[in-house]
């Protein structure tokens, strides 16, 4: 079993050129499954299955994701990761596939991250960019897409290097990936409208068993 903690920025952003995803340092295709567990009204976390399939390899996984409380427009968890059989997938799938989703993940690199401060340049660890694409029912590819953010790397580097900085600004340029993102806004948002679109969104990509 492996178990990671996960702090993540998360955004969606129109599509602005599909051919940038050629420029994709790897790229996945997922199907995936999730049932979300509440205790009364309370949220207590969710279990999902996912298919993997890179390079002609597949894999099956199950996680258990469990929410942590994070800053400002950070999403945290802890995830604990088993690997499981093809046989297992489709018994989960059947018993407690409340949703699934199929997507295509791509990876982006930024290698020339620095931080300002105090009058220096921090060299920071390279920044990730998991980008999925869903696809609906029909195999129609959505228009939209999700962006993840890892930034533990960049946490650890920080705590480890400099553990005086506790806090920092980012500015986040998402227009510079390849695929030339449009009208981006942040998961964790206040505003009724984009929590709406968000909602739409998902409903939109779900797969029922």
């Amino acid at each position: 079993m492996s178990k990671q903690a996960e702090t993540e920025l998360c955004f969606y952003a129109r599509i602005g050129d599909v051919d940038g995803f050629d420029q994709a340092i790897d790229t996945e295709h997922h199907e995936q499954w999730e049932h979300k567990v509440k205790l009364g009204e309370d949220y207590r976390g969710k279990t999902r299955i996912r298919r993997t399939e890179r390079e002609g390899h597949v894999k099956f996984e199950e996680t258990i994701k469990l929410p942590v409380e994070s800053e400002a427009v950070t999403q945290g968890s802890h995830e604990y990761t088993v690997s499981i059989t093809e046989e297992y997938f489709s018994a989960w799938k059947k018993l407690f596939g409340d949703k699934g989703y199929k997507k295509t993940r791509y990876v982006f690199l930024s290698k020339e991250v620095m931080l300002d401060h105090q009058e220096e340049s921090i060299k920071l660890p390279d920044i990730k960019y998991e980008v999925d694409v869903f696809f609906d029912k029909e195999g129609q590819r959505a228009k939209w897409c999700k962006i993840d953010i890892e930034i533990d790397d960049i946490l650890a580097y920080l705590a480890e290097h400099h553990p005086e900085i506790e806090k920092f600004d980012t500015t986040v340029w998402l227009s510079k990936l390849p695929f030339k993102p449009e009208d981006a806004f942040s998961a964790v948002t206040d505003d009724e409208e984009q929590k709406e679109a968000i909602k739409a969104f998902w409903e939109r990509f779900a797969h029922h068993v």
